[in-house]
């Protein structure tokens, strides 16, 4: 039987999705023979193929993207723990650690005390948009007895995501 349709033999994947928290385990115990599939495969072109394929079925898609979640979380972790390597001086192949610096920041209350010097316009300008539900309670408290004028809320694009339902294994999306 193949895996996800990736021409990946279910024995190797099947078994880490079986055994869940010990998934790396296993999956380390499968490494070379998987790992030595999947670069032979991608070296191939084989492996964008077989994903174009399953990109064309959207049952086996989400199937894909469900079992594909699992490593993601588990590469989440390496790199975790990779750094935590990095940070204490332990060399890890073919990584490095990146740091950058952080933001510098003045504090809001900073900034009011030289708020009329600089003036309060140009102040909030720069600060840029308020998020219409912080500006209506910052409004609500110093105006109770007065009605939120809403043609002063602008509305932004909206954008879209997957997100991951369960789906009863006789339903099917047309």
């Amino acid at each position: 039987m193949l895996f996800w349709g990736l021409h990946v033999p279910a024995d190797l994947l099947g078994v880490a999705v079986l055994f869940a928290e010990h998934a790396a385990a296993v999956l380390l115990h499968i490494q070379p023979q998987l790992a030595g599939l999947l670069l032979s495969l991608a070296e191939a072109g084989t492996l964008e193929a077989s994903f174009a394929e399953i990109a064309e079925n959207p049952s086996r898609l989400a199937e894909f993207v469900t079992k594909a979640g699992i490593l993601e979380s588990y590469a989440k972790k390496g790199k975790e723990k990779i750094l935590d390597y990095l940070n204490n001086g332990t060399e890890v192949p073919g990584f490095r650690r990146v740091s950058r610096k952080g933001t510098d920041t003045v504090a809001p209350e900073d900034v009011a005390k030289y708020a009329t010097w600089i003036g309060v316009p140009k102040l909030l300008k720069s600060y840029g948009p308020l998020k219409a539900d912080i500006f209506r309670a910052l409004f609500a408290e110093a105006l109770p007895e007065q009605q939120f004028p809403e043609e002063l809320v602008r509305t932004g694009a909206g954008s879209s995501y997957v997100k991951k339902i369960s789906v009863s294994k006789t339903t099917t999306n047309k």
